[in-house]
């Protein structure tokens, strides 16, 4: 009996899978984890539907109501690191949570960013920021 015969089945079954995955037109989201994602990637208007988050390629954000909200009147605002792995929140003077930092894991899609809480001792950002954020604009 040949002892590659089921694998050698196995894994052509899966290349069709994949190749009838790839040709049938529909879009593959491509996720890319934390540890991948630079702060360039986060520069957009984002909207999770309790929120809508500016990040700005200086590495500021800022937190309004809505999208129609004046920017001049912000939620919230500060500066966005990267400690190799996190996504990292900095409250500056202005708004709830002023000098507060708070730490999340990132993922993110071409079009969604997803926070996942792993330390902020800021109410309003734990609560409001782990809502799935959609690309606006």
């Amino acid at each position: 009996m040949n002892r590659c015969g089921p694998r050698r089945l196995v894994l052509m079954m899966v290349a069709a899978l994949l190749v009838a995955a790839c040709s049938s037109g529909d879009e593959v989201a491509v996720t890319t984890t934390s540890s991948e994602v630079a702060l360039s990637d986060l520069v957009a208007d984002w909207d999770n539907g309790q929120l809508f988050l500016q990040i700005t390629d200086d590495g500021s954000y800022q937190t309004l109501a809505t999208a129609t909200s004046d920017p001049n009147d912000p939620l919230m605002g500060g500066f966005v690191a990267r400690d190799g792995v996190n996504l990292i929140f900095v409250t500056n003077i202005y708004g709830e949570c002023a000098g507060q930092t708070g730490v999340y894991e990132v993922l993110m899609t071409d079009s969604q960013l997803i926070l996942t809480l792993v330390d902020d001792p800021c109410q309003f950002r734990a609560t409001r920021f782990v809502d799935p954020w959609q690309k606006s604009g």
